[in-house]
C-alpha cells in the first residue's frame, strides 16, 4: 500500500510533492505541552469562558472579536456568536492569549457556578 502511495501522490492542489517512507522508529511525535486547568465560570457563555480563562473582562472580549483576534474551531468567531454556549472539544484561539480547549465540565459548586476543565496552549513570550 506504501508503494502505491508514493507513486500515485505526487501533488496537492498544485503543490509538488515527494513521500519518503521512514522507519516508525525515526518518526518524531510533536510535544504536547499543554496543561490542563479547571476555571469557574458563572456560566458556559463563549464570552464569559473567554474572559475568565484570559482573565479579561467580558467587554475587553467583546473587542476582541470585533478586531477577529478570537476563532472557535479555527473559524473566526462573530460578535452575535459570542452569547452561544461552548460545546465539549471545542477550541478557542485567542490572538497573543494562545489556544485552550474545553475538555468536560466537571460539575456545579455550591453557589452554581461551573467547574470547567480546559487543556490550555499558552502563547511563547518573544524575546
Amino acid at each position: 500500500m506504501a508503494d502505491y502511495a508514493e507513486q500515485e501522490l505526487t501533488s496537492i492542489f498544485k503543490i509538488k510533492i515527494k513521500l519518503i517512507n521512514v522507519p516508525l522508529e525515526e518518526v518524531i511525535i510533536p510535544d504536547q505541552n499543554y496543561e490542563e486547568t479547571s476555571i469557574l465560570t458563572s456560566s458556559k457563555r463563549i464570552d464569559n469562558l473567554i474572559a475568565s480563562a484570559t482573565n479579561q473582562s467580558r467587554s475587553a472580549v467583546k473587542q476582541l472579536v470585533e478586531s477577529s483576534a478570537v476563532k472557535r474551531n479555527w473559524v473566526a468567531l462573530l460578535p452575535k456568536q459570542l452569547s452561544s454556549s461552548i460545546l465539549p472539544g471545542d477550541y478557542i484561539s485567542v490572538r497573543h492569549f494562545g489556544r485552550f480547549q474545553f475538555v468536560v465540565e466537571e460539575g456545579e459548586t455550591k453557589r452554581g457556578k461551573h467547574r470547567l476543565r480546559l487543556k490550555l496552549w499558552r502563547t511563547k513570550k518573544r524575546g
